[in-house]
């Protein structure tokens, strides 16, 4: 009887952070069966979700960033299963972690016992979290694309860096060997964008509109991050410095505005704030210039267009 099995599923992205994931799964595949182990560089989670997702109590564990994580949440919305999903666990072994920190996974797997971190699965217990919408429309209002994010948006300077980290990355994957250099390739381009200032221009390039409300962005701002929770590039409190944590299940959104490269370092180390704009339902940023925008961590080159946020 399949109801009364509880079976843990688990994906390791082998690519993921400071490329734990090989290792990760020699050790899982002689504490599991080897079938209840699936390595993402071998291909996407669909087939296997789909086979393992007709037990009813299905856990999943997924050992990687907060990319795959994002990965697997959308593999699990295109099955359209018509019962609840089946729980998350995260081993993070991506870079900032922001997800797994904000659920209490930690920081970043440090070669802890993996016979505790089952423990702790099976313990655990089930938070919820918002899921958001972003539709991508194109100046002529005629061609659209839609792309969903979990922990922030964000447009200008934090996503420059991100986006020629990303670019690195693609063509020289052995200099991500180590969470601390990856988060210092971060800084290297943040410094550059500094001295080539690409995101000077952001409060002329772009409008905000919270709730169907315009808002001015300060004269200094270098890009806005938009957020569903308060954990920003490894653990970094961008909303709450002194106030309350926001829920990343309240259908509520957090707008900050950001002074570029240099201030995000700032913050990062405690000398400075980011600049609260607003919180909102419902969010819409129209840009008038070629520009980085980034969600999650995943960040791209992004024409003039219209963001339009909501939840899903």
């Amino acid at each position: 009887d399949f109801s009364k099995w509880t079976p843990l599923l688990v994906f390791v992205n082998s690519r993921a952070g400071p490329q734990q994931g090989h290792l990760l799964i020699t050790q899982l595949r002689r504490l599991l069966n080897p079938i209840q182990i699936w390595d993402l560089a071998n291909g996407g989670p669909d087939p296997v979700l789909d086979s393992f997702c007709a037990f009813t109590r299905l856990r999943i564990l997924v050992c990687g960033g907060d990319g795959t994580v994002a990965w697997i949440i959308s593999a699990l919305e295109g099955l359209n299963l018509q019962r609840k999903w089946p729980p998350i666990a995260i081993l993070p072994l991506g870079t900032g972690n922001d997800l797994a920190r904000i659920h209490g996974w930690g920081g970043g797997y440090n070669n802890e016992s993996l016979i505790t971190i089952l423990e702790q699965i099976s313990e655990s217990y089930v938070s919820l979290l918002d899921r958001w919408e972003v539709t991508i429309e194109d100046v002529s209002k005629k061609k659209k694309e839609t792309k969903s994010f979990f922990n922030y948006l964000g447009v200008g300077a934090d996503a420059q860096a991100a986006l020629q980290v990303h670019y690195l990355r693609e063509s020289r994957p052995e200099w991500f060997f180590s969470r601390l250099v990856n988060k210092a390739w971060y800084g290297v381009f943040g410094a550059e964008d500094i001295l080539k200032a690409t995101s000077v221009n952001v409060r002329k390039d772009i409008t905000l509109i919270a709730d169907g409300v315009e808002v001015l962005l300060p004269p200094d701002s270098q890009g806005i991050i938009v957020m569903n929770i308060d954990s920003y590039a490894g653990g970094v409190p961008l909303w709450s410095h002194g106030f309350k944590a926001d829920s990343c299940q309240d259908g509520i959104l957090e707008i900050v505005s950001i002074r570029g490269a240099f201030h995000l370092g700032q913050i990062k180390v405690g000398l400075s704030n980011a600049q609260r704009l607003c919180q909102c339902r419902e969010a819409t940023i129209q840009i008038r210039q070629k520009m980085a925008v980034q969600v999650d961590g995943e960040p791209w080159r992004q024409s003039a267009c219209t963001l339009r946020v909501k939840r899903k």
